[in-house]
């Protein structure tokens, strides 16, 4: 991996930062700190040709650093077409519109807002607190549009698997289902990560979330992450290596974003 440097997002209690600022300490990585709203102060160090400089922070922080750099931001990859047959449910596009019964909604873009079911007969005050939430989201026109939708299926757990270079680096539950004793089959997570990268399509990090379906159901894919956009769930994977995934997936945004 080349050298790197980091730009931290500062004035945020943002949890990941604190694993990546450990970490930077522990391998003597230099860190500048920079405010979402205030990246044009650091263009010079996003757009250096001598140094690589990584920002490490928010979706909102790091989108800011992508349009300062002059970086297109990369496609969404929730659901990358080689790894569509391993959802176990239909998968469809449209918009909030065509919606007539309870449905599991996400945007096409990334972390517009965290996917949930939508019920368009359930009163606003039956959602929970994080639902709600998203459903403020939806108030604006732009958002209900461009949605990923799907049947609502159940898990009984759920899994992060880190990939970095094609490769499994760790691995963790992230549900809050308390029932232990549940692994997810590591064949078929196998066969999904040699899919995607047999495909061409593979980001050099990403993640590939998984979930066992209740009622013996099998593992089936829940979504996909890119690096840029990953939170760390703690005891999943090493801190070096996470920051490694995202150094790793900034270099190749930006050597692609700007190329062209």
């Amino acid at each position: 991996m080349v050298p790197f440097k980091i730009i931290r997002q500062s004035g945020t209690n943002y949890s990941d930062l604190m694993v990546i600022s450990q970490q930077a300490m522990t391998s003597n990585i230099e860190i500048k700190n920079a405010k979402l709203g205030s990246l044009d102060q650091v263009k010079d160090l996003l757009c250096s040709e001598s140094d690589f400089w990584v920002p490490v922070g928010s979706v909102e922080f790091l989108r800011e650093a992508m349009q300062v750099a002059g970086i297109r931001e990369p496609e969404n990859l929730s659901y990358p077409e080689p790894l569509k047959k391993y959802l176990g449910r239909h998968l469809k596009q449209g918009d909030l519109s065509v919606i007539s019964k309870p449905c599991f909604i996400k945007p096409q873009k990334t972390k517009l807002f965290t996917g949930f079911v939508f019920d368009p007969s359930k009163p606003f005050e039956h959602y929970s607190e994080h639902d709600r939430e998203q459903i403020r989201v939806l108030d604006d026109q732009s958002s209900q549009r461009d949605l990923w939708i799907s049947e609502p299926v159940s898990w009984c757990a759920e899994f992060r698997f880190y990939i970095l270079n094609a490769k499994i680096i760790g691995f963790g539950r992230y549900d809050d289902n308390e029932e232990e004793g549940i692994l997810p089959d590591m064949g078929a997570v196998d066969q999904m990560v040699n899919a995607w990268r047999d495909f061409g399509t593979m980001p050099a990090a990403c993640s590939i979330d998984v979930g066992v379906l209740e009622g013996g159901g099998g593992t089936t894919l829940v979504e996909c992450n890119d690096a840029w956009a990953l939170g760390y769930y703690k005891g999943s994977l090493r801190p070096f290596d996470y920051v490694q995934m995202l150094a790793r997936r900034w270099r190749e945004i930006a050597l692609a974003g700007k190329s062209g």
